[in-house]
């Protein structure tokens, strides 16, 4: 019995070995890693892809703070922040080149408006009368005589222009103005029927921006 059971064992071994021969090309071991215990040491650098990661499963917790830059991001992925502070003003630029003429505006119709006593000049007497533009009006200019047939036998001794209100005192320098003022002298012993005349001219006034 001890010789049968001798050779028995000695098959047994014979005909595993044989198989693992037989098998050793395509035969491998199946092994179960332990929970945990895959580490930076057993993965090749770069072995892991982009297509090996699941859907989603790279979260903000496993993303370490501050270590993402704006390339990283879509564009408008990124909220605006709040406006900072004004900055220091900038260097004052070279002038620019002077524009081109704009085209000459038209003045607006100019109408003379005149103004003629009913009465004689009397002999030696004198007199002061006013021509007004009308409302919406502006005065650039006027004149007077002192008769229509005799002007020369008279002494114009004023002509201006007046702000067109009692007593139609002169404009101050630059201002505008809406009537003008002449003031005429019949000399004694001179021409009867003496009436003068004064004109203003006058523009529409200009609107304000």
């Amino acid at each position: 019995m001890g010789h049968i059971q001798k050779n028995f064992n000695v098959a047994n071994v014979l005909s595993v070995t044989a198989l693992m021969v037989a098998l050793g090309g395509t035969s491998y071991a199946a092994v179960t890693l332990p929970k945990n215990s895959v580490g930076p040491t057993q993965i090749k650098t770069n072995a892991v892809k982009g297509s090996d990661i699941a859907s989603a499963a790279v979260t903000s917790s496993d993303v370490k703070n501050g270590s993402l830059t704006t390339a990283d991001f879509k564009p408008g992925q990124i909220p605006a922040g709040p406006a900072g502070p004004a900055g220091p003003a900038g260097a004052k630029g070279d002038k620019g080149d002077k524009g081109d003429k704009g085209a000459t505006g038209n003045f607006g119709q100019v109408v003379s408006r005149s103004f003629t006593p009913d009465v004689d000049l009397a002999d030696g007497a004198k007199t002061s009368i006013n021509a007004v533009c009308e409302a919406g009006e502006q005065a650039i200019g006027g004149g007077g005589r002192g008769d229509n047939n005799n002007s020369e036998e008279t002494i114009v001794s004023s002509s201006r222009p007046a702000l067109g209100v009692s007593p139609f005192d002169p404009p101050a320098d630059g201002a505008g103005f809406t009537a003008w003022r002449l003031t005429v002298t019949n000399p004694a012993g001179g021409s009867a029927g003496i009436r003068p005349t004064v004109w203003v001219f006058c523009v529409p006034a200009p609107t304000a921006p």
